[in-house]
């Protein structure tokens, strides 16, 4: 048997057709990261990102200072936090007055944050600006916490049954 040599491997761009004639174009494998990916996605969750342009919610609105009272690797204690119910910080994010850095909140409960990733430097003692999160639900935060249905990017009554299935 004839062993099998890879020359080439790609993708098909585009073929044409001219007088009998095939003109294939292609592109290596390595050029597929280059494509552009659609932002938005037909989905029941707004596409928005929090704050952005698009969602045009004003984070300064919603932002609560505390301080940061004590720190053990990404948990972080923050008097004030507690001001708001449990949960409320939850996919916001945190970041020390003075730092130009912030992190995303995972988890809060009472004065207690959890957050993606421990700060480079110690903000015991800091002052903490918190912004709160959102579900990207158009019956949920988007119009409870941030009154902003007006703003949603999103599909919201996309049906859950497709007619096309069983």
């Amino acid at each position: 048997t004839t062993p099998t040599v890879v020359i080439y491997k790609g993708f098909v761009n585009r073929v044409t057709f001219n007088k009998g004639e095939a003109t294939i174009s292609v592109r290596p494998a390595e050029m597929a990261g280059s494509r552009q990916i659609p932002r938005y996605k037909y989905s029941t969750l707004c596409n928005h990102i929090l704050y952005d342009t698009g969602c045009g919610v004003n984070a300064n609105g919603f932002k609560v200072t505390g301080i940061s009272t004590a720190v053990s690797g990404n948990v972080i204690t923050v008097a004030g936090a507690e001001s708001k119910p449990n949960g409320w910080w939850q996919a916001g994010f945190i970041t020390p007055t003075g730092l130009n850095d912030f992190r995303m909140v995972l988890l809060h409960t009472g004065q207690t944050l959890t957050v993606l990733l421990p700060f480079p430097v110690s903000i015991v003692g800091s002052s903490v600006d918190m912004f709160p999160g959102c579900n990207h639900q158009i019956d949920g935060d988007c119009s409870i916490r941030y009154n902003n249905v007006q703003r949603f990017g999103g599909f919201a009554w996309v049906p859950t049954k497709n007619p096309f299935g069983s």
